[in-house]
């Protein structure tokens, strides 16, 4: 096959396979006053293909084109099925959070239509690429020829700018996440960008921010554990005026319940280094975070026994420095499958710490699997499906809207049920001061607006992706009942808050950013 249809074929392919997420968008934002502009989709293909022409004008080479297009046609085929099915977008914070998945929540997301995507269009799309014999010019006339086919393309980019460019920017500045939809360009420039930051460039030297923090006897508690949620949003919790009960369980405790907390990010690779920092949303850098004292190294400095316990995809790098249990998910315990585990087991596990004296005052952080989607359905036992029909399926665009909020409506319900077993366990050590603090990484889409899961960049993300519970309890007196800004709590809040609450001093430590400073 002759060079330039191996190009015109793979601009084709590009356009009409591996934007369809792109397209779909555009149909829906072009067509929110109920006419489809015709024209105007019909200049996008052109456009759309134009870009393509020009991409693999510049791509395809003889020894390492065709290896580069196996590789990205590879890479697109997953991407297009998670952007039409979830509306994901592949962001650098989205390729951080892949690079950060571990096996058991890989496997959350296969199902029988996604394979069969990626088998329809990935693997049968490379076999016929590589069985392609493409025939390339004397390299004078090839380059002679490319450089004819990108200024036909520009010519023709041109063209449609006469009569659609006002169209194109006007829609394009209103909806940010079109651009992100373009296939293979966001995913590449994502994935080459986290490559470099993450391979190619020298790590930053570990940075300690408090060498001698201290600890007031008086103010510290003898535990507290810190529950840190999994894809809660603050929408679904009763506390903040839901309609369903799913805070039942921990309703016959005495709870503070802050106002719904801004996250720091929409993904928990994001999320968790951010809210375990001393750096806020607006300052925050992972290569900082990874490389400077957190929360829990300067409350393990000051004299905490520090223990992070992980019941779902990792710490993330927090735990780094303190020691760290991952719960065993073996299947021949009742509440394991051999890949996960249902949220129980975390009340088991502090039963067996706490069984255990200690000379030090301790911090367990407790990390639950929570509400972590596709596979809400796996994520309580079936005397907990108590909000039915529910979405027993990891495609859970197939499922009914209705059918998702009822399976999500009962991860939050066993959420609470486990939540309340933490601090009956607590209570059933009268003799300790203790604390219980639950906050969530992020929220979730439920298919508003056609988004699923989370992760979207946070400029664009809806509040339900940004708006997660926080609540606390103690078994010695009453929560602090200072008044709490709503329209300002955020997760920059939760370092410095738990350094009060912990009683720990140190040069890191912002009052401003205490919520019970005062108190």
């Amino acid at each position: 096959m002759q060079s330039h249809w191996m190009i015109a074929l793979l601009a084709l392919l590009y356009t009409g396979i591996y934007n369809l997420p792109f397209f779909k968008r555009l149909i829906q934002v072009s067509s929110e006053d109920g006419i489809l502009p015709v024209g105007f989709l019909l200049a996008a293909v052109g456009l759309i293909f134009c870009l393509q022409m020009v991409l693999f004008s510049l791509l395809l080479w003889p020894k390492i084109g065709k290896g580069l297009i196996v590789i990205t046609t590879l890479l697109a085929a997953p991407v297009m099925y998670a952007g039409w099915a979830y509306g994901t977008l592949f962001n650098y914070d989205m390729i951080e959070n892949i690079m950060q998945t571990n096996q058991a929540e890989a496997s959350s997301y296969f199902s029988l239509s996604a394979t069969l995507v990626f088998l329809l269009t990935g693997l049968l799309p490379v076999v016929w690429i590589m069985n392609q014999r493409v025939q390339y010019r004397r390299w004078y006339k090839e380059l002679a020829m490319r450089i004819g086919m990108i200024a036909a393309a520009a010519i023709s980019l041109w063209g449609i700018a006469q009569f659609y460019y006002q169209d194109f920017a006007i829609t394009g500045r209103n909806h940010t996440e079109l651009r992100r939809l373009l296939s293979p360009f966001e995913f590449s420039k994502s994935t080459i960008k986290y490559v470099r930051a993450n391979y190619f460039i020298d790590p930053t030297p570990f940075s300690v921010l408090d060498e001698s923090p201290t600890l007031d006897p008086q103010q510290a508690p003898d535990v507290m554990v810190l529950m840190l949620g999994e894809t809660a949003r603050a929408q679904n919790m009763a506390y903040y005026g839901y309609g369903r009960n799913t805070n039942e369980y921990t309703a016959k405790h005495t709870m503070r319940v802050l106002p719904p907390t801004q996250s720091c990010g929409t993904a928990t690779a994001v999320s968790v280094p951010c809210m375990f920092s001393f750096l806020s949303r607006s300052n925050y850098d992972a290569d900082i975070a990874q490389n400077q004292d957190n929360i829990l190294d300067i409350a393990q400095r000051a004299g905490f026994a520090v223990s992070w316990i992980d019941d779902d995809g990792g710490c993330k790098g927090v735990c780094a420095r303190v020691p760290t249990i991952t719960v065993p998910v073996d299947a021949s315990d009742p509440l394991c499958d051999g890949h996960t585990c249902f949220d129980e087991v975390l009340v088991r596990e502090l039963q067996q710490v706490l069984a255990t004296p200690s000379e030090k005052p301790r911090l367990i952080v407790m990390h639950m699997i929570g509400s972590h989607g596709p596979t809400y359905y796996k994520r309580y036992p079936a005397d907990f499906a108590r909000f039915l029909p529910d979405c027993p399926r990891a495609d859970i665009q197939h499922c009914s809207q209705q059918e998702i909020i009822n399976s999500y409506d009962n991860t939050l319900l066993y959420t609470d049920f486990v939540l309340s077993g933490i601090i009956d366990t607590l209570a059933a050590h009268p003799q300790l001061n203790s604390q219980f603090v639950y906050i969530s990484d992020h929220g979730e889409s439920l298919g508003e607006d056609n988004y699923y899961l989370h992760g979207l960049p946070y400029d664009m993300a809806p509040e339900v992706q940004k708006r997660v519970p926080w609540y606390l309890w103690q078994n010695q007196g009453v929560s602090p009942d200072c008044p709490v800004d709503a329209a300002t709590i955020s997760h920059d809040n939760l370092s410095h808050t738990l350094l009060g609450l912990l009683g720990v001093q140190s040069s890191v430590y912002d009052p401003a950013l205490d919520l019970f400073n005062g108190c």
